[in-house]
């Protein structure tokens, strides 16, 4: 399996954000067939969420339009519609915790 860039928001405590368009920081993992590490962190002003820059924005790439995924409790079909548009999936939970992913990953 070749890498893959995973991005995951969070919460201020850790855990998954409810919603991937408005979510500020987000954890981006990188990931390969021996597990997942973080990469680093992704802190967004509410200018620069994913609602914002679709909505607003002036049809430059936003950050996370270079990952593979994008993960959060919920998603518009928007904000789904056009992540699918660069490439990068975007894939809901009902998971709190984002080493749940890390851990799934490192088993594979």
């Amino acid at each position: 399996m070749a890498q893959k860039i995973i991005a995951v928001a969070v919460n201020q405590d850790g855990t998954i954000a409810a919603h991937a368009g408005r979510a500020a920081t987000w954890q981006v993992y990188a990931a390969d067939e021996s597990g997942a590490e973080l990469a680093w962190t992704l802190d967004l002003t509410e200018f620069g969420s994913l609602h914002e820059w679709h909505v607003h924005g002036d049809g430059n790439r936003h950050p996370l339009h270079y990952v593979d995924a994008a993960i959060a409790a919920s998603a518009g079909d928007g904000v789904i519609r056009r992540l699918a548009e660069r490439n990068t999936e975007l894939v809901t939970t009902s998971e709190i915790s984002p080493q749940v992913y890390r851990t799934t990953n490192s088993n594979a």
